[in-house]
């Protein structure tokens, strides 16, 4: 469910009121309840902002106390109370318990007391001091009268209170009433009286008055108090715009605008009536002075002084100071500290007021503004927002000012760059569809958006430009071309891409013009995002035309782009001398010289994954993802952030995998690109695979929705996305599940679909599965593929994977010295590509037949540097393995033969003998694992040591023996 519906049916029109989320703050005002329960006199000033959730803590209050029996007295005051004496009192006069405590004393006393309070006498001013002392003794009287089981007085908005309140309270603050009785405050802290806070602060010195102050909401707070997950989208951003306040939180959640540009807040979604007319109250007694002053403050947004006031709202300044002084009383206006100006309390409340003047006034007060920030040389900006709004027409100095915004915000914030181009467009007239300048700003206005991720809609603005550049075959439309295709390859339209860019390549007037290479590169990138491959005779020629033109920077991205082709196309040998070249030429530029093509970086730290080199592609991609950040350039990150997900997993940083798997997720999410989400969901399984304990099933849940997203044939990440789910599968010991899956996107036995960079991998996987299928025939067969792809690479790490695929052969037929030789080369071959969790786990499956062949020191410093690298890696997996091992094979060395074994078996522990008779039955080594609670690898430790004691060459030996041992004889020989 989105957020926007989460809120709305949780906090919508016709729902509960949220729950109490100020518990702490409650607990201590309900703890009031319980001293005053012992009979002691207490007064809680409950001090927070509007909108801070006073009232609703005085409800829960009050609540409370009537359930513990507590007779209680309500109170509010309003703004116009302050010039009516003893206003929150009179409602009291009504109750019941109060009556009947006026009743039961003196007449005249309590003739003084309604009198008072109704106005029949006279006012606070004009009443002599006896008076005053005879009023105060009998609300104390009343009150004590009230309070024989407890009595709770509740005044909310006391710091409207009028001054005879104000003395009432003083006087029992100073002179508490001997009885159970709590007196509980809620006030404004900016809009209470100097009396008030200075009765407040003896109270608190002397210990009669407690004070409760009610501050931000905590992020957790505000999460709880709309009902979603801490984690929500865009809760961080309502949490912050709404300064932690309760009742600005709800208003702006139920707007649901919150993903608009900051520059454009004044059109988000409007504040649902219900909290608009509750902020508006304060606003309704304003005079016409007053309004003018709020609106102009509101329409120049970030804080005005005087003289801006006065010139928005075209008042005297000694009117606008009247005005101002009335606001900042009212804390409708604030001071900033150390300056001059005003701005409002909370931006809700500013955008209130603004949608409330009228939008013709709106329009002019919007120029005025812009005058005033042209003149004082403002940011342009901050000009830019008040043109947006007083735009009536095409004008040079308002293009300028909007462009010049969206130059100074392009690499710290697109998205914005993008509005003010935005605007600037609907400011040209629309008739001038060819003109060279709306051209000009619609290519500047599509490279924002896709540099802010908002790629559909740069690529409908692109697609405008090249409609009106069709009758033109340049350097130009050739840029725009290439761009272009790059988005649309990042939205999936590979074929679209393709097309683009080879219809230009051939239309060039000049074959060997440098935009030749721009346009053959990102033919590259297409390739590597999944679409069609340049060839590497095209690739070549690009670097021919990049050199002849002695462009170093494209020199270096063509020799980029040939590795990658060189790398894909099997020729591994020229791909490492080319990629060697390439990252020499990348290294002599600078930053600044790639900042407008960060994709080199990428395609070459990619291209150099495939060739295991990872030191070398880590340093590339995080190179062009730090040139990519500073750029803004958000549209290169999932491709840079995925290529250091799959080099980060393969250098053992589980961790960091994950994480720039994550966000290149998030990314590609947010720019509606499901190809680039599906490449990030995929790596993220892969570094899941090794991170979760056994039985997790995140890694199969990644790799399933990666396969959604990447779904057969779509592009050519779909193959790899099978495979991480193969991967995942056969670590989830679903082995006839991993078979099915590489061989399907291998497209066969030999895995002709797949890249032979890759494929050594494969069949070790092809092998273990078909081990755990108990199928040793195909399992030989892999792994002498794997060898046979391996030696034609020449790729070390691929070499590692070949003699995993032989070693797990060999322990299968009980050759375990030999296995344990191979797996442990493996492992040096994996340490030398720096590939830990892959070394970490050829040390850990390695470990049993290094134990069958009976090298337990060398087992022992196995499995604590297996132990090392998977706690460094962050791979539990492999740290669970590798407990349960050290466990079993311990336990094997100590086990000891039976003191009364049978003739045939007298050879053989318990636990071997144990195993020996299951396998006689049958059943393989997973079913005997599954039925001692042992690992299938040491059930296979045991039967290696089992055929070798008792001189058998496998199973099937091992079952005539157990079986003539249970008759009580023994076969010849």
């Amino acid at each position: 469910m989105a957020l926007g519906e989460e809120i709305s049916q949780r906090c919508g029109p016709g729902r509960d009121q949220p729950p109490v989320i100020r518990r702490a703050e409650s607990e201590r005002l309900l703890a009031q309840l319980d001293v005053v329960a012992k009979g002691n006199s207490r007064t809680v000033a409950l001090v927070g902002e509007s909108g801070s959730g006073k009232t609703r803590l005085l409800s829960h209050l009050r609540a409370e106390a009537v359930r513990r029996g507590f007779a209680t007295l309500s109170g509010r005051c309003t703004e116009l109370d302050q010039y009516v004496p003893f206003s929150p009192l009179t409602p009291m006069l009504d109750n019941p318990s109060v009556v009947a405590a006026l009743d039961r004393l003196a007449p005249a006393r309590a003739d003084l007391l309604r009198g008072m309070l109704t106005g029949s006498r006279p006012a606070h001013g004009a009443v002599r001091h006896e008076e005053q002392f005879r009023l105060h003794e009998t609300v104390r009287a009343v009150v004590r009268d009230c309070a024989a089981d407890g009595l709770v007085v509740v005044v909310d908005d006391f710091h409207w209170a009028d001054t005879g309140s104000i003395d009432l309270l003083d006087y029992l603050v100073r002179w508490p009433v001997a009885a159970p009785v709590l007196i509980v405050l809620s006030q404004r802290p900016r809009q209470v009286s100097s009396r008030m806070r200075g009765t407040l602060a003896h109270g608190i010195e002397t210990g009669t008055v407690e004070e409760i102050t009610l501050g931000a909401l905590s992020l957790h707070q505000s999460a709880e108090l709309l009902g979603v997950p801490a984690d929500a989208p865009m809760l961080r951003d309502l949490h912050l715009r709404s300064l932690g306040n309760p009742l600005f939180l709800l208003a702006l959640a139920n707007a649901m605008h919150i993903d608009t540009p900051d520059v454009a807040a004044r059109s988000d979604g409007e504040i649902p009536e219900r909290f608009a007319a509750l902020l508006m109250r304060e606003l309704a007694t304003l005079n016409a002075s007053q309004a003018k002053v709020a609106a102009a403050a509101a329409v120049f947004g970030d804080g005005a002084d005087i003289e801006a006031l006065s010139t928005v709202s075209e008042l005297s300044a000694p009117e606008v100071c009247a005005a101002v002084d009335e606001l900042t009383q009212r804390d409708l206006l604030r001071t900033r500290p150390g300056s001059s100006v005003f701005s409002f309390r909370h931006p809700v409340l500013s955008r209130l007021v603004y949608t409330n003047s009228s939008p013709g006034w709106r329009f002019m007060a919007h120029r005025r503004v812009f005058e005033i920030l042209f003149r004082r040389n403002a940011p342009a900006a901050e000009q830019a927002v008040h043109i947006e709004h007083s735009l009536a027409g095409p004008s040079e100095h308002d293009l300028r000012i909007l462009t010049r915004a969206a130059e100074d915000s392009i690499s710290s914030a697109p998205a914005t760059a993008a509005h003010w181009l935005r605007v600037a467009l609907k400011a040209l007239p629309a008739n001038t569809a060819d003109d060279p300048e709306r051209v000009a700003l619609m290519l500047r206005t599509a490279r924002a958006l896709a540099a802010a991720g908002q790629l559909r809609e740069s690529r409908d603005l692109l697609r405008g430009v090249l409609r009106s550049l069709s009758g033109r075959r340049d350097g130009a439309r050739a840029g725009v071309v290439s761009f272009c295709a790059l988005v649309e390859c990042l939205l999936g339209e590979y074929a679209e891409a393709t097309g683009l860019l080879t219809a230009e390549l051939a239309a060039l007037p000049d074959p060997a013009a440098l935009e030749a290479v721009d346009l053959t590169f990102v033919l590259g990138m297409v390739g590597l995002l999944g679409g069609p491959m340049p060839s590497r005779e095209q690739a070549q020629q690009a670097l021919r035309l990049a050199e002849a033109h002695e462009h170093r920077v494209a020199t270096a991205g063509a020799l980029a782009l040939l590795g990658l082709c060189e790398a894909l196309t099997e020729d591994l040998t020229k791909a490492g001398k080319t990629l060697t070249m390439a990252a020499v030429a990348i290294a002599e530029l600078t930053d600044a010289e790639l900042t407008g093509n960060p994709e080199y970086l990428a395609v070459l730290g990619w291209a150099e994954g495939m060739l295991g080199r990872y030191p070398a592609a880590e340093r590339h991609l995080t190179r062009g993802l730090s040139i990519a950040r500073k750029a803004g350039l958000s549209h290169v990150l999932p491709t840079i952030l995925s290529g250091l997900s799959n080099t980060f997993r393969n250098l053992g940083q589980l961790g960091d995998a994950r994480r720039a798997a994550n966000e290149a997720a998030e990314l590609a999410n947010r720019m509606n690109a499901g190809h680039l989400r599906g490449l990030a969901r995929l790596l993220e399984s892969l570094s899941v695979s090794w991170t979760v304990r056994h039985g997790d099933r995140q890694a199969i849940e990644l790799a399933t929705s990666a396969m959604a997203d990447l779904p057969p044939g779509s592009c050519g990440w779909s193959v790899n996305a099978m495979l991480s789910l193969a991967f995942a599968s056969l670590l989830d010991g679903d082995p006839h599940r991993c078979s099915t899956l590489i061989l399907g996107a291998g497209g066969g036995a030999d895995l002709p679909g797949l890249s032979m960079a890759i494929r050594p991998m494969c069949f070790e996987m092809l092998t273990a599965a078909a081990l755990d299928r108990d199928d040793l025939t195909s399992a030989v067969v892999f792994a002498e593929k794997a060898h046979a792809v391996a030696a034609a690479t020449r790729l070390p790490f691929e070499l590692g994977y070949a003699y995993l695929a032989r070693a797990h052969v060999l322990w299968a037929k009980r050759d375990a010295v030999e296995a344990a030789a191979l797996y442990q080369r493996a492992a040096g071959v994996f340490s030398r590509a720096g590939m830990a969790v892959v070394q970490a786990s050829a040390l850990t499956v390695g470990a049993p037949s290094t134990a069958a062949a009976g090298d337990h020191d060398k087992v022992e410093a196995m499995l604590s540097l297996a132990r090392r690298l998977a706690a460094r890696s962050g791979a539990m997996r492999i740290q669970e393995d590798v407990a349960r091992l050290t466990h079993e094979l311990i336990d094997m060395r100590i086990d000891q033969p039976p003191a009364d074994p049978s003739p045939a078996l007298s050879v053989l522990t318990d636990r071997e003998r144990e195993i020996a008779r299951i396998a006689g039955t049958g059943k393989s080594s997973r079913e005997i694992a599954e039925e001692l609670s042992l690992s299938p690898r040491t059930v296979d430790v045991h039967l290696s040591r089992i055929y070798r004691k008792l001189a058998v060459r496998g199973r099937a030996e091992l079952a005539r023996l157990i079986a003539q041992d249970e008759r009580g004889t023994r076969p010849p020989g």
